[in-house]
């Protein structure tokens, strides 16, 4: 560690971190060493403070997506909170990644927003250094984003993080977030989430209704329900959907079937499938649905059977300020998706998993087989 500070052009840090695993199983070894990893995190924070200059790993790690840039997607109020929010997490992607790292494109889908309007709440010096395209009018996230989309996003970004307003990333380690999206090879990600309702217990596990055995590897298949009950009862879709993305701290991430709208990272590829060529994907009146077929239909369009994936060992947080008014409208919409494409439907299931020390992948049947690195999918 003190090596890359001075290779960085900083001031010597040296960190010495004493780990004990004596008289641990297994797998909770594979619990603590994920704390583990998190301390060597921030200590790696730390170290960035030894250098003047923000041209280190985190900068050097985009240059090697071939100088595509990361791609910040808010729709947004006008609220003070929002504005805080959005602010403080731009910044603090700049600082992680680089003050080059990303572009940043809003959503305003208030009555009587403009420019103007706009650029007078959010401060106009701000909003001109940091958003480089806005769009206006009534709609939803997916609806705008729809009309923002242009072809030549596929030579300028690598991914585009599509964000609702009150998820908060400012304790988020952005490097080893897409370091991770990467490794997944999938192409649509999610943040798993912590918060007020995101707590996790022994009764709303991801893994299974029950307590972890550090006895035995974690099965990702509920023991008590089936995928024939989940199938025919709509509820426990819903309760499946609801926790699907609670952190799991047995994993460092999961591959799945669904990742929600709510933060959804999206690799570049897969825009035009969703934004152009899928024209019921996203319906007029709201884009729910939208995510309950896009991991199936990414699989069957580029081959890929890892096409969404949830990231545990990177979580954000979720405000959870409950300012969409659900209507109608949201409930016709996730009936019309579903109608339209039934074979693309989820069913809220985790296909595997990365233990902690990312050296296995345990599968659905909570065997451990080891892990087989892959090529990203580009």
């Amino acid at each position: 560690l003190g090596s890359r500070a001075q290779a960085r052009g900083g001031p010597e840090c040296k960190v010495v971190v004493t780990f004990s695993f004596a008289n641990l199983t297994d797998n909770a070894k594979m619990r603590y060493t994920l704390h583990f990893q998190r301390w060597i995190g921030l200590w790696l924070n730390i170290l960035s403070l030894c250098s003047p200059s923000t041209e280190g790993a985190a900068t050097s790690f985009i240059r090697n997506a071939g100088s595509k840039k990361l791609l910040l997607y808010w729709a947004v109020d006008s609220a003070e909170r929002t504005i805080e929010a959005v602010k403080k997490n731009v910044e603090h992607a700049r600082a992680a990644v680089g003050p080059n790292c990303c572009e940043v494109m809003l959503a305003h889908y208030g009555k009587g927003e403009s420019e103007d309007s706009s650029k007078k709440r959010w401060g106009e010096d701000w909003y001109n250094r940091e958003v480089s395209k806005s769009s206006f009018g009534e709609g939803y996230k997916f609806l705008h984003l729809k009309k923002l989309y242009t072809n030549d996003w596929h030579s300028k970004f690598d991914f585009v993080w599509a964000l609702d307003s009150d998820i908060g990333f400012t304790g988020l380690d952005m490097l080893s977030f897409l370091q991770l999206a990467r490794q997944s090879t999938s192409l649509v990600v999610g943040p798993t989430f912590i918060g007020a309702d995101q707590r996790r217990d022994d009764s709303d596990s991801t893994f299974l209704n029950a307590p972890f055995d550090d006895e035995a590897p974690p099965s990702l298949v509920n023991l008590d329900v089936t995928r024939q009950n989940v199938e025919a009862d709509s509820t426990m879709l819903l309760h499946r959907i609801h926790h699907l993305g609670d952190q799991d701290l047995r994993c460092q991430m999961r591959h799945t079937d669904f990742v929600e709208l709510t933060a959804s990272l999206l690799k570049i590829d897969v825009l035009l499938l969703l934004l152009r060529e899928c024209q019921e994907c996203i319906q007029p009146n709201s884009d729910w649905g939208l995510d309950m077929v896009w991991c199936k239909m990414a699989t069957e369009r580029f081959g890929n059977d890892r096409a969404c994936a949830l990231l545990d060992a990177t979580p954000v947080t979720h405000l959870d300020w409950k300012t969409a008014q659900v209507t109608s409208d949201f409930f016709g919409a996730y009936q019309a998706v579903q109608k339209r494409f039934p074979r693309y439907w989820a069913q809220a299931e985790n296909k595997d998993c990365l233990n902690p020390r990312g050296d296995s992948w345990i599968d659905a049947l909570g065997q451990i087989v080891k892990l087989v690195p892959t090529k990203s999918y580009r």
